[in-house]
């Protein structure tokens, strides 16, 4: 109830008591636990599935977001380290996260994930140098209003914001302890980080080299090259004859 009153969701229902606002927080946490339960057993089946005829055993890992709750996969990371304790329920065996999470994983064994959001800066970065290789998409969308130039500065900028994330995420990871987990058994949990083999030298050779299709705003952007000495040399020859 405190933290829906500081986000003011409590306004949506002016008429309400404070009992029947206690109903309404209930049933959205009975609703917010059997989604998660719902989510991790279908993770779970779907790892069974996926690896049923397999020799080799493979870790299953889940990716988060890092926040406590995470509203869009439904679950509570606290509650993962419950869910872990139960060895033979188990729906995964490796956690990783954002290392700006405000909860530290105490059972389920995690590696810190060095990229925001999951992948979707470095995606989106990708996505774009995808699009301006494209003829279609440099025909068919915004990005044909933009001169090669304009959209190599792009790039460029775009790779910035991705560069500025991982850097972030390394600061970020100073913050975690060096070990974690439960201090009677020693079972230490942080096994380490992911990240991606991508430095700031890379983004700009990538962004310098890449080849980007020309389009419609190249050719408007272009100076006509006039040689005005040859049309007045043809106007003076039509003019004497």
């Amino acid at each position: 109830m405190g933290i829906a009153r500081q986000r003011n969701y409590i306004e949506q229902f002016p008429k309400s008591e404070q009992s029947e606002l206690l109903e309404y927080a209930n049933l959205l946490l009975r609703y917010m636990r059997s989604r998660q339960s719902l989510t991790l057993g279908a993770v779970g089946a779907l790892f069974d599935y996926a690896t049923q005829d397999l020799d080799n055993k493979f870790t299953r890992i889940l990716i988060m977001e890092g926040e406590t709750y995470g509203w869009t996969s439904g679950i509570w990371l606290e509650d993962l380290d419950n869910e872990f304790q139960d060895e033979e329920n188990r729906s995964f065996d490796e956690l990783w996260l954002n290392v700006t999470t405000g909860y530290i994983p105490r059972s389920v064994p995690y590696r810190a994930y060095m990229w925001r959001r999951s992948r979707y800066t470095i995606n989106n970065f990708f996505d774009l140098a995808g699009s301006l290789s494209s003829a279609s998409m440099r025909a068919n969308t915004m990005l044909s209003q933009m001169s090669s130039e304009e959209c190599r500065r792009l790039v460029a900028d775009r790779w910035q914001r991705v560069h500025g994330s991982a850097l972030s995420s390394q600061a970020a990871l100073v913050s975690l302890p060096h070990r974690s987990g439960d201090g009677e058994t020693g079972a230490h949990v942080r096994r380490g980080f992911v990240g991606v083999g991508l430095d700031r030298e890379f983004g700009d050779r990538f962004s310098d080299q890449m080849v980007i299709l020309p389009s419609h705003a190249d050719n408007a952007a272009r100076p006509v090259d006039f040689d005005f000495s040859s049309i007045l040399r043809n106007m003076q020859g039509k003019n004497g004859n």
